[in-house]
């Protein structure tokens, strides 16, 4: 029989091997943000423009 690797199964299953990790600190992560159950979106508008900077031309 045979894995879907094309190898054996008996050596497919003895590659496979489990480990258990240590648990990780909390203090080792970032904070997490505060939880809001606001939905609120924000849009972005550009400033306005100011009226010296309208003035200018370009002449070639």
């Amino acid at each position: 029989m045979s894995s879907s690797s094309g190898r054996a199964a008996s050596v497919a299953t003895s590659d496979l091997q489990l480990v258990t990790m240590a648990d990780r600190s909390l203090a080792a992560l970032p904070p997490r943000p505060p939880s809001s159950s606001s939905s609120a979106l924000v849009v972005y508008t550009l400033p306005a423009a100011k009226p010296e900077d309208e003035d200018f031309e370009i002449k070639l």
